[in-house]
């Protein structure tokens, strides 16, 4: 447990983003794991590669250095999937839409969220997190996503045989 939680202060505090392939779509493209400080994004090699999540408002430069290793840049992105807008998951969100223009996707029940720019009551999945809930930032850079999930998306569109679906539970517009 002290290894698990000196672990997880000594990435927070220093960072080191590193990526590797976790899996590959049904058409083949190779799908990354990027771990930054407080969550993972992960990065479909398609045409025009989606990333799945954002990381927090201070992941910029991790981001980059992972993305880099790819050989990729955040302006190459056709989208952006946000699972659910909480600061570790939207915390760039609005840095790659405005900034880049990569256009974010969100679940329609978190929109009003991510206009707020802070995370709902945080509800800690287990002891390390629960431990950790008092230090955690709880607001991002507020954004309007560019495309709502209320039903499920056909992701062809961008590259991709896959389907976004809305799956409410950590919050009411995860997807």
């Amino acid at each position: 447990m002290s290894r698990v939680l000196l672990m997880c202060l000594a990435v927070s505090l220093f960072g080191c983003a590193t990526s590797h392939v976790v899996g590959y779509t049904a058409d083949g493209a190779a799908i990354d794991e990027i771990t930054l400080k407080q969550s993972n994004v992960y990065v479909i090699e398609c045409a025009r590669p989606i990333l799945i999540d954002t990381g927090t408002a201070a992941d910029m430069s991790d981001l980059n250095a992972a993305l880099a290793d790819l050989g990729l840049r955040p302006y190459q992105f056709g989208l952006a999937i946000v699972t659910h807008a909480h600061h570790d998951h939207a915390g760039l969100a609005k840095l790659l839409q405005s900034g880049y223009g990569v256009p974010i996707m969100l679940g329609a029940a978190d929109a009003d969220q991510a206009a707020r720019g802070e995370d709902d009551e945080l509800k800690p999945q287990n002891l390390t997190a629960s431990f950790l809930k008092p230090w955690l930032v709880k607001d991002f850079p507020q954004f309007t996503p560019d495309i709502l999930v209320s039903a499920p998306i056909d992701l062809k569109p961008y590259g991709v045989n896959g389907t976004v679906l809305p799956m409410p539970g950590h919050t009411a517009g995860s997807i």
